[in-house]
């Protein structure tokens, strides 16, 4: 699996040495936890990635503020919608903006950094959320666990943002069904997607790899209406086991993903994928799958290998 990137990102990870915990009072910038630094922040504004509650505004023994937004989130995990509530703690603050109990949104400024901001996370216990769509292994602290929180990237996969469907075939009869039942009369193309329905992981076995994609006008407004990205998509995998009402499913994949495959993943063998549905060609008799990315092993077994290591150190 490797992680795609359609823009610029604005972070850069590393481990970092910083303070963190809920006893980040007695600690000083010698202290090592999992940190994203946010490059280049320095004499600049932190703002929140996140909508929360300023559970805490503390110093450390730098003299350095960390401010704690207690903040939750949602997931898919062995087909079951859950919810993760944590921590997400800002680091070497110089100035704060807000006050404890305020509620803030993504984006709110929380103050001045000096020297680069850092942020981590904390959850009072290990679960299925940060063990995936962490890069790191957390560390234990007073109690709690710290993780980088790499999900707070939008370039980052968030894998457990996608539902677990069991037949991508049935899915798709599915989905071509909603859309007649809408009584829209087909034209050229219909963008139809509805993000919590739509976005799914599902298992398939490549015969081929990707081959050069078909420029339609279809997914020229496929990618802008949904991505805002013209040019997202490279190359595609036609699904030819069966149709869905006379309409091919095809895969889309972004950039490199062809040179990826070939190099991770063998052909005829088990392979996720992380897609969303999108868009019914009309013209071209084709049902777009637009993947974001894909993997060789189940979340499942993700969660239980790195679980593993926790328990057999």
């Amino acid at each position: 699996m490797k992680i795609k990137i359609i823009k610029l990102t604005i972070f850069f990870f590393f481990f970092t040495s910083v303070s963190h915990s809920q006893n980040l009072e007695l600690t000083d910038s010698g202290f090592n936890l999992p940190s994203l630094i946010y490059q280049n922040s320095r004499n600049n504004n932190i703002n929140s990635d996140v909508d929360g509650i300023v559970s805490k505004i503390i110093k450390n023994k730098d003299d350095k503020y960390l401010v704690f937004i207690k903040t939750k989130t949602s997931y898919f995990y062995k087909n079951n919608l859950s919810v993760e509530n944590y921590d997400l703690i800002y680091g070497n603050i110089e100035k704060v903006y807000i006050k404890e109990n305020d509620k803030i949104n993504y984006g709110t400024a929380i103050g001045l950094c000096e020297p680069e901001c850092f942020v981590t996370s904390s959850f009072e216990k290990l679960s299925p959320f940060p063990i995936r769509l962490s890069q790191r292994k957390a560390i234990k602290f007073d109690n709690y666990y710290f993780f980088t929180p790499d999900w707070i990237n939008k370039y980052n996969t968030n894998f457990l943002s996608f539902r677990s469907i069991s037949s991508l075939q049935n899915f798709l009869n599915d989905y071509f069904n909603r859309w007649k039942d809408e009584n829209d009369d087909p034209s050229d193309f219909t963008v139809f997607h509805t993000n919590s329905i739509d976005r799914i992981r599902f298992q398939i076995n490549l015969s081929e790899y990707p081959k050069e994609i078909l420029r339609t006008e279809g997914l020229f407004h496929t990618e802008h209406q949904i991505y805002s990205t013209p040019d997202l998509f490279f190359t595609e995998s036609i699904i030819t086991k069966y149709k869905i009402q006379g309409y091919s499913p095809v895969i889309f994949w972004q950039k490199n993903y062809d040179t990826y495959l070939k190099e991770e993943y063998k052909l005829n063998s088990p392979l996720f994928v992380y897609a969303s549905v999108t868009t019914i060609d009309h013209i071209n008799k084709r049902i777009y799958i637009c993947a974001r990315d894909f993997t060789q092993s189940d979340d499942e077994k993700v969660v239980n290998d790195r679980l593993n290591q926790y328990q057999n150190p």
